[in-house]
């Protein structure tokens, strides 16, 4: 535990606005000098990306909750013509009040950029939350790199790269049928 002092005030700080300090390989070099290998595992399996067998670390878990819950509203609002998503949707161990109406707002935006960004301010609330009371103890660490995991996922927001790739998956769809025919 005393090695958590030193390298929690060594790391620099974190906003959402601001490009990632480091990688997260860099992230766990710094750790892995300070860290026991159970606790080094678990934040080199943490994701951005829920995952089936629950983390040991309660903020990982509490982060794999959430995001499983943020992940079927999502599913929920782009399934709005009717379709049944039922059989996709994953078992939500909690509910947040936030989300619903955090994804109601993103919605209301014609942008796709723009809904991103909305879903990125949702995240980046939560891990503030999540970090409230832990100064000095891995639970910090683990909120620390899901934030920079999520500040380099919106280092790939970019407009325009995203109307490039709208544009190629729309001519790739219209090709299909022509290439099935033939």
């Amino acid at each position: 535990m005393a090695g958590y002092y030193y390298l929690i005030s060594s790391l620099p700080a974190l906003a959402a606005d601001d490009n990632p300090p480091m990688t997260p390989d860099e992230f766990l070099e710094q750790c892995a000098a300070w860290l026991p290998e159970d606790e080094m595992a678990e934040l080199s399996r943490l994701s951005l990306v829920p995952t089936v067998a629950l983390p040991v670390a309660a903020a990982a878990r509490a982060w794999n909750d959430w995001e499983t819950c943020l992940r079927n509203a999502v599913a929920r609002h782009r399934s709005a013509s009717g379709q049944d998503v039922d059989s996709i949707l994953r078992y939500e161990f909690d509910c947040y009040d936030e989300i619903e109406s955090g994804v109601q707002e993103a919605w209301s935006q014609s942008d796709p950029l723009e809904r991103e960004k909305i879903l990125y301010r949702l995240r980046w609330h939560f891990l503030d939350d999540l970090e409230s009371g832990h100064n000095f103890d891995f639970q910090l660490l683990v909120t620390y790199k899901l934030k920079l995991l999520l500040l380099l996922r919106r280092q790939g927001f970019n407009a325009a790269a995203g109307r490039d790739s709208f544009a190629a998956a729309v001519t790739r769809i219209e090709q299909e049928p022509a290439e099935k025919t033939e």
